[in-house]
């Protein structure tokens, strides 16, 4: 249990610090582009914002990472999340 409370511990302190964000926003595709073409492509959001956020913190000589990613569609609401330690 206790290699379980120093990740909890180490967790808890990661929280703490400040995230690095950055947006990207997926513009929508040229009016060129034939109808046939846009069919056969996988849907994509228009104008669909990803937020990535990453925090950073070196713990006992080892670097503890936590990366957050939200994407959202062009209305605000988020259509996928992520979150990894």
């Amino acid at each position: 249990m206790n290699h379980i409370d120093d990740w909890l511990k180490n967790r808890k302190k990661l929280d703490a610090v400040e995230p690095v964000c950055t947006k990207t926003t997926d513009s929508p595709p040229p009016t060129t582009a034939t109808t046939s073409m846009q069919k056969n492509r996988r849907k994509k959001f228009r104008g669909a914002q990803t937020t990535t956020c990453i925090k950073e913190l070196i713990i006992d000589g080892k670097k503890q990472i936590y990366k957050e990613t939200n994407v959202t569609d062009d209305k605000g609401t988020v259509i996928a999340q992520s979150k990894i330690y």
